[in-house]
């Protein structure tokens, strides 16, 4: 059992999104404890906020090299709706994996231009970069939405089906039943995702600009365990994802 856990904690820290999703969370425990401890261990609080910029900073270079790996997600699994039977919820995903397309290269002007590398303003594009990641957050807030309308209206069909149409011991009981089980984790994974793309909109608008909602205000407390929530459910998210690929 030990060795097991060691090698699958080995797996997750020589994958890059397993990597990246340690480090995130890292990142926002460490302003969340800064939040919390900043009365009493001031000292202490400046180090964990310097941990997390510094983490922030790697993973923003990081993001450096994944241009070609998420044009080829959009472009070969799915990423842009293909596989996507619903209307709507095929253009959401279309126009969400534009914008996260185009978010790469504006992030790497902004990085650019703040190391000087080229001379313009680094705030606009900073700026322009968090928006998008915003308005990404809100396409997929809708896509949920309408998935999880879409998963209700299935489940309480099978669900009716199952207590009306077929007896307990028949073939379209257990097909059914099954069907339900499907569609049930199928809701969770949607409702886990929507907790996930709000705790990260309240993020992305803690640091857009100032005036907007509440842009810049949001103690380091409140914007780490918005952070930490997230990076846990994506976790989560991964973790079910492989069990799905070793189970196939």
């Amino acid at each position: 059992m030990a060795a097991s856990k060691v090698k699958q904690t080995v797996t997750l820290l020589e994958s890059y999104r397993g990597r990246d999703k340690i480090m995130r969370t890292i990142q926002f425990t460490s302003i969340l404890t800064s939040g919390l401890i900043n009365k009493v261990a001031p000292a202490n609080a400046v180090k964990l906020k310097t941990v997390a910029g510094q983490l922030g900073l790697c993973r923003v270079i990081l993001r450096l090299f994944d241009d070609i790996p998420m044009l080829a997600y959009n472009v070969f699994a799915g990423g842009l709706g293909q596989k996507e039977k619903d209307p709507l919820v095929r253009v959401l995903s279309l126009i969400k994996g534009c914008i996260d397309q185009l978010f790469f290269p504006v992030e790497h002007i902004a990085w650019a231009a703040e190391n000087k590398l080229i001379d313009i303003g680094s705030a606009k594009w900073w700026l322009i970069s968090v928006s998008m990641w915003g308005i990404s957050l809100c396409f997929d807030i809708m896509r949920c939405a309408v998935q999880l309308l879409k998963q209700h209206q299935k489940i309480k069909t099978v669900r009716k089906d199952l207590e009306t149409e077929h007896p307990p011991s028949s073939d379209g009981h257990d097909a059914d039943a099954s069907e339900l089980k499907r569609l049930e984790e199928q809701q969770k994974t949607s409702k886990l995702q929507l907790l996930k793309d709000f705790c990260d909109l309240g993020c992305a608008i803690h640091w857009s600009a100032p005036g907007f909602l509440w842009a810049q205000k949001l103690p380091d407390s409140v914007l780490g365990l918005l952070g930490t929530m997230s990076s846990v459910l994506g976790f989560h998210a991964m973790l079910v994802q492989q069990r799905k690929q070793k189970t196939k």
